[in-house]
């Protein structure tokens, strides 16, 4: 069973959806209410969400997307491997398009981090949104993104880990 939500619309409008695989409808299709699967989206089938969400499924499924998808994965495998020595990274993980960064801060690791707000503010003098989560800066970029705009995201962490 799957839930997808912000994902459809890029979390522009309110939409959510729940699919599984067809054996596990069939188990929940009955006529007997003890057999229902109660669980829906409080956001499910606004039109102009439905519109977006079929309208961002269409573009994820044009091989442009795919390219940009395998590109960006590439980038952050490379960016990682050369970043992951540097003193103040503790660690560093990637799946796919989703690159974290574990910011050394010795015993401090909560997600309360003091790290937290000065890397935010950081990030955004230097006209990029990032949200830490604590120590973890995590890149989530569009997968339209530029090979220019990614790096300007690379090189700014490298000023970061040096600078603060």
């Amino acid at each position: 069973i799957m839930c997808f939500s912000k994902g459809l619309t890029g979390g522009t409008m309110a939409f959510g959806l729940t699919t599984c695989t067809q054996e596990i409808y069939d188990a929940f299709l009955s006529d007997d209410k003890m057999k229902t699967l109660f669980h829906g989206h409080s956001y499910t089938a606004n039109p102009i969400a439905c519109a977006a969400s079929l309208a961002s499924l269409d573009l994820f499924l044009e091989p442009s997307t795919q390219e940009n998808i395998d590109r960006i994965a590439a980038s952050h495998a490379a960016f990682a491997e050369k970043i992951k020595a540097h003193r103040s990274i503790r660690s560093i993980r990637q799946t796919g398009t989703i690159l974290a960064m574990e910011w050394e801060t010795g015993n401090n690791t909560s997600y309360f981090s003091g790290l937290r707000d000065k890397l935010y503010h950081y990030f955004l003098n230097k006209g990029i949104i990032m949200r830490p989560l604590g120590n973890i800066v995590y890149i989530l970029p569009p997968y339209c993104i530029t090979d220019s705009e990614l790096n300007y995201i690379y090189t700014t962490i490298e000023q970061a880990l040096d600078e603060i």
